[in-house]
């Protein structure tokens, strides 16, 4: 294969340029805000209780599986950063004693060998509670009107 740069650039580091790139982007951002109407029956109100019900019991498994996800990933960085702790405390372990007092001219073996990849795991807050009360709030009768609105970069 000839040697082009990219092959040499870490796939890493071009991500971080695009996201940085991007992030500079003077494009405007839009989200979506949602305009409700409630039903016009009474039951159709009272069926959007139900909706609203639904929505906090949504809200409340989401709570819990971000919670449970971010529990798993402090558990899981915390097993990794002691497992390299422990090799990198080995390996100089093994040159103090191959090397004595001179050890610490060889550290950065360890270092190269006994490499920290230890990143945390992070855990996705998307929720689908909001669509879908929007979603049960319309089935009742009630009216969902959708607008984006410029939120960042706005002319």
């Amino acid at each position: 294969m000839p040697f082009t740069l990219v092959n040499r650039i870490p796939l890493r580091v071009v991500l971080l340029a695009v996201g940085l790139l991007s992030a500079c982007s003077t494009e405007p951002v839009y989200q979506s805000r949602y305009d409700l109407t409630p039903p016009a029956t009474e039951s159709g109100r009272q069926c959007t209780v139900g909706c609203e019900t639904n929505r906090l019991l949504c809200e409340q498994r989401n709570d819990e599986r971000i919670a449970r996800c971010e529990e798993q990933a402090d558990r899981a960085f915390t097993l990794c950063t002691e497992d390299v702790d422990r090799r990198m405390s080995a390996c100089i372990s093994g040159l103090k004693s191959k090397y004595g007092s001179r050890w610490a001219t060889y550290e950065s073996h360890c270092t190269a060998t006994v490499a920290n990849s230890c990143y945390r795991q992070s855990c996705s807050t998307q929720s689908s509670c909001d669509s879908g009360y929007r979603g049960c709030f319309s089935n009742c009768g009630g009216d969902v009107q959708t607008r984006s609105v410029c939120v960042r970069n706005c002319t």
